[in-house]
């Protein structure tokens, strides 16, 4: 199986927003914590494939990754850093494993 590592490329695009400067006493700094933490532990599974695990337990962690990085937005006071995260959430591949289709 070939894996895809150009799915995780818009992560890097948001790591700009959640490192501006401009925070807030508000929840962007934790939510971008989170969002970091979450993604590092997305690509180290892609990266590692399944490894010893069933197909079915390595989804199961790319799921958890998935909407831990989406919780991590939506858990965020600053709009900005919500729409970003929430955006990157939903253009993750559903399956990380395969060549990924264009997207019209």
């Amino acid at each position: 199986m070939r894996l895809v590592k150009l799915g995780l490329v818009p992560l890097v695009a948001l790591i700009a927003a959640c490192g501006n400067g401009a925070e807030t006493p508000d929840t962007t700094a934790d939510s971008c914590t989170s969002f970091f933490q979450s993604q590092t532990n997305l690509v180290q599974e892609v990266l590692n494939g399944t490894g010893g695990s069933t197909r079915a337990e390595w989804d199961t962690r790319i799921s958890a990754s998935v909407t831990a990085i989406d919780t991590a937005g939506l858990n965020s006071t600053n709009e900005d850093v919500k729409q970003r995260v929430t955006a990157v959430a939903v253009a993750i591949p559903s399956d990380a494993l395969v060549k990924p289709q264009k997207v019209v």
